[in-house]
């Protein structure tokens, strides 16, 4: 099957350590999309960082690439509140959904049926709340959300094989999750 020939799917990448191994599992079924949609890192230098190895992850795998509106006023309102939380608290399934809800109206603005995130090939973030969250906003859209089970079904190595096609690519690997809340917290 040539690319022309797959159905396209919105890629929501959240950095691209954590895209280097899932896009070229999509390629093999799909013509994916890379969408950096992350108006939750903080600071703007380090927004600019994670975009730029973004936009070298599309390049290296031959994708499109999208870059979502950097509104980071609109992000500190939908936590607002929830500051105080630690890394895995109640903020993260705000950032989450905000994210995923951007990804999916944005594959049905441009006619793309499925969608995937990034987000849940880390082994620091809650898959479970993620898939969850990613299932009720595909309802809502009419735009399928493919979870990483769907797309990864066997998971064994996943964070080290993702590690190693990091590393081979040379992508800019950050410490934090990105938002100023959790740059600011002590590391675990």
């Amino acid at each position: 099957m040539n690319q022309e020939d797959k159905p396209k799917i919105l890629l929501h990448v959240c950095c691209a350590v954590c895209g280097a191994l899932l896009l070229k599992i999509l390629k093999e079924r799909f013509e994916p999309i890379v969408f950096y949609f992350n108006p939750n890192i903080y600071p703007k230098k380090e927004y600019l960082k994670r975009l730029e190895s973004a936009e070298k992850l599309a390049l290296l795998n031959q994708t499109d690439f999208i870059e979502g509106k950097y509104d980071f006023d609109s992000w500190r309102e939908a936590v607002h509140g929830l500051e105080r939380e630690p890394e895995g608290g109640r903020r993260c399934p705000v950032c989450f959904g905000l994210r995923l809800r951007r990804t999916a109206a944005e594959a049905r603005e441009r006619n793309i049926s499925f969608f995937a995130t990034t987000l849940s090939v880390s082994p620091y973030k809650n898959e479970a709340i993620i898939d969850r969250l990613a299932e009720m906003i595909s309802k809502e859209t009419g735009v399928e959300f493919l979870s990483l089970g769907q797309i990864f079904p066997d998971k064994k190595d996943l964070w080290r094989k993702t590690r190693e096609a990091d590393r081979e690519a040379g992508f800019y690997h950050q410490k934090y999750c990105g938002c100023e809340f959790s740059l600011k917290q002590p590391s675990a």
